[in-house]
């Protein structure tokens, strides 16, 4: 945590760093690296491999610690389970940890307990991503670099291992960024195409199937163009450029945010909370119906309201005791459990305990009563399986 201690925090808690505003972050296996803006390095946590950079093999250390690069300024960092890798302002890529399965790149299979340069052909870097033990880096005229572990192909490339940096070539693309999971890789494209690769059981690759790809593959979603992309351990996430949010892969933690605890095998449309913006004369009331085309999924969920305590207070939460069927779906909420009611927090929070596995309709009626001028909002979410 950089705290001081070896507690654990159920809660964030603020490091400072004397004399530096931290603008980047990476957090490790079992350690953390940060960035500031004048480019200087700082490391804190587990060590046990070398990861930390400081030149020791201590098994922890609980502050951060400067550590330097001479003649660099750092501006990105990426951490693996237990090996990291830096870019500097030049260009230049480092890397230094655990290098079990080649994944720091010098050819060696040894832990390197200091930043270590490493060469590819003359090339410029402009990104870098350390998977759980495998690195890629992206040169500044769009060629990809992987190296480390491909036990699951997660380098996009046939055979075993890799100890130094080997392009992977995708045909008629320059690629702009990367990101690697445990076993599986992810990429895109100037035009903003997709493309994943490696370990597929969890289907974490998107492309329909449980596959392992040995090379990268396209994964279309609809006609989106993709800008952004996270791997995580068996689940993956890419946002578009119109900021729609897609998830992919294992969710039995509900970590696709879907509202679901089912495995996608295609990436799926997240569907972020709605925001309602109300603009009515003052001492009128909204008489607002939560249907399910304002939620994610309706079936044994709980969902939460937010709504702006400078604007609204609630009249009614409507708790009829016997269903009202409007053609499909139902109104004033026999099939709706209110768990809580938050005038301070400006939270309400229900459940739908409808026996069927899909709904469509008005799930309740809530009236809210104008108490300010003004615009207000009106936020519904899904919130956790029951």
């Amino acid at each position: 945590m950089g705290d001081g201690t070896t507690v654990n925090k159920t809660i964030p808690t603020k490091i400072s760093i004397t004399g530096a505003t931290i603008i980047t972050a990476a957090a490790g296996g079992n350690y953390s690296v940060v960035v500031s803006s004048v480019g200087t390095m700082y490391t804190f946590g587990g060590n046990s491999f070398g990861q930390l950079g400081d030149g020791t093999t201590a098994p922890y250390i609980t502050t951060p610690t400067l550590v330097e690069i001479t003649n660099e300024t750092i501006i990105g960092v990426s951490a693996g389970s237990y090996h990291c890798m830096a870019i500097g302002s030049t260009g230049n890529l480092y890397t230094w940890g655990n290098n079990e399965f080649g994944q720091i790149g010098n050819g060696l299979l040894t832990d390197i307990n200091t930043p270590t340069l490493i060469s590819i052909s003359g090339e410029t870097m402009a990104s870098i991503e350390a998977g759980y033990s495998h690195s890629m880096a992206v040169t500044a005229s769009g060629k990809l670099y992987v190296w480390g572990n491909n036990l699951y192909k997660q380098l996009g490339i046939a055979g075993s291992n890799v100890i130094t940096p080997t392009r992977v070539i995708i045909p008629n693309e320059t690629i702009i960024t990367v990101s690697g999971g445990t076993y599986h890789s992810m990429a895109v494209t100037e035009s903003g195409k997709l493309y994943c690769w490696g370990y597929n059981v969890n289907s974490q690759l998107g492309d329909g199937t449980i596959v392992t790809r040995t090379t990268p593959t396209r994964i279309a979603i609809s006609d989106e163009i993709v800008e952004s992309i996270v791997a995580g351990h068996s689940h993956s996430i890419a946002i578009s450029t119109d900021g729609k949010i897609f998830t992919w892969g294992s969710n039995g933690y509900g970590q696709l945010g879907d509202g679901r605890i089912f495995n996608s095998a295609l990436p799926r449309d997240m569907k972020r909370p709605k925001k309602f913006s109300f603009n009515i004369p003052l001492e009128d009331t909204i008489n607002y119906s939560l249907t399910a085309s304002h939620i994610v999924n309706t079936y044994k969920y709980i969902y939460r309201i937010n709504y702006d305590t400078s604007k609204y207070a609630v009249d009614d939460l409507c708790t009829a005791t016997s269903a009202q069927e409007l053609g499909v779906g139902y109104i004033a909420g026999t099939n709706v459990v209110i768990l809580d009611h938050d005038t301070t927090a400006g939270l309400i929070t229900m459940t739908f305990n409808d026996s069927s596995n899909s709904f469509t309709g008005i799930l309740d009626n809530i009236s809210f009563r104008k108490i300010s001028e003004g615009e207000g909002k009106i936020n519904v979410v899904s919130y956790c399986a029951q």
